[in-house]
């Protein structure tokens, strides 16, 4: 997804550099998991978080740590066999 992309490629360091959030926000759609099985998007949140871990240490302040809040997981699409799924 987007914010995996964006954290790999540096944007986001640009960005926190710029403007020294204290929280991120990260929602994954229901396409999320429409597109790939469980196991994938399983495999692809988890390196999603290793990567954020990651920018947060690279940012890591005592006095306004660096959060990420996720904002749920999407539901199952009951129309999944409709793309193959």
């Amino acid at each position: 997804g987007k914010m995996l992309t964006n954290l790999k490629s540096g944007r986001y360091k640009s960005l926190q550099i710029e403007n020294g959030f204290t929280t991120w926000f990260f929602q994954s759609g229901h396409w999320d998991l429409r597109d790939v099985t469980l196991a994938e998007y399983e495999k692809r949140l988890s390196e999603l978080f290793t990567e954020f871990a990651k920018f947060r240490d690279k940012f890591r302040s005592t006095t306004s740590p660096l959060r990420l809040v996720w904002l749920g997981l999407p539901a199952f699409s009951y129309r999944r066999d409709m793309w193959g799924g």
